[in-house]
């Protein structure tokens, strides 16, 4: 059922854009935040915004694709193949998929804040498979021993912390994978994690969560906000400084 009541101010679109890229006034967001609780119809507006900015991801994999190969290429190449030679391979394997890409984001040079209309900083979501990587959407159905690669994009140099939040209340860091303050990230392309992670059988959902600052913050911080129920929505109950963004995928029962 709706809920916006008569008298009330409606919620436009535009709001819902700057809600979701935390340019909102404290007050103006604690109202949009209120409005979500109790609104299904203007839940479904966000989350079809949501949904548009992961098709424009989801829709141009390839250059997730190609950092995966280069991510994984020290740590997979044999023993006994030279350095140089594995490096030529793993190069040609990268090529061969930017070479049938489309050019879906350009970052001119010396230009040290990139932006995709639309989009802050990211956390993209993919399951691995036979064939190419499967992009996971927030919402998404997966299933116990299902392996994801995780990737961020950022729109500026910022600081994140990524965690994953499972149906049993258990969390997981993921980047940094140590330390106590949240890791650098590159601005401009998606770049995927070194580690891809394998879904246990915990019920109902993996949550994976990605937040981000303009200057170091503390891990432990946003481990104990995870441990704790969400502030709105899937949310973590963190300052409004802090950008986030939340993947959330639904855990099917296992046959």
């Amino acid at each position: 059922m709706n809920d916006e009541r008569a008298g009330s101010t409606p919620i436009g679109d535009w709001q819902l854009e700057r809600f979701r890229l935390e340019e909102l006034p404290a007050e103006e967001r604690e109202t949009v935040s209120r409005a979500l609780e109790h609104d299904a119809a203007l839940r479904a507006r966000l989350a079809e915004m949501e949904r548009s900015d992961g098709d424009i991801l989801a829709s141009h994999p390839a250059r997730v694709m190609a950092a995966a190969i280069r991510a994984r290429g020290a740590a997979e190449r044999p023993a006994s193949m030279p350095p140089a030679t594995w490096i030529a391979t793993v190069g040609v394997a990268v090529l061969a998929i930017l070479a049938v890409a489309p050019l879906w984001m350009t970052r001119p040079a010396g230009d040290d804040e990139t932006r995709v209309k639309g989009l802050t900083t990211r956390l993209l979501v993919f399951r691995q498979g036979a064939a190419a990587p499967e992009p996971l959407p927030s919402g998404s159905s997966v299933r116990a021993r299902d392996v994801v690669q995780l990737a961020y994009q950022a729109t500026a140099r910022r600081f994140a912390v990524i965690v994953s939040v499972d149906g049993r209340g258990v969390v997981t860091r993921h980047l940094p994978k140590d330390g106590a303050q949240a890791a650098a990230l590159a601005a401009g392309t998606p770049v995927p994690l070194p580690e891809a992670y394998e879904l246990d059988d915990a019920p109902r959902f993996e949550r994976f969560h990605l937040v981000a600052a303009a200057a170091p913050f503390a891990v432990d911080d946003v481990l104990a906000a995870a441990a704790a129920p969400p502030a709105a929505g899937d949310r973590l109950d963190l300052p409004p400084s802090f950008e986030q963004h939340t993947v959330v995928l639904r855990k099917e029962p296992t046959r």
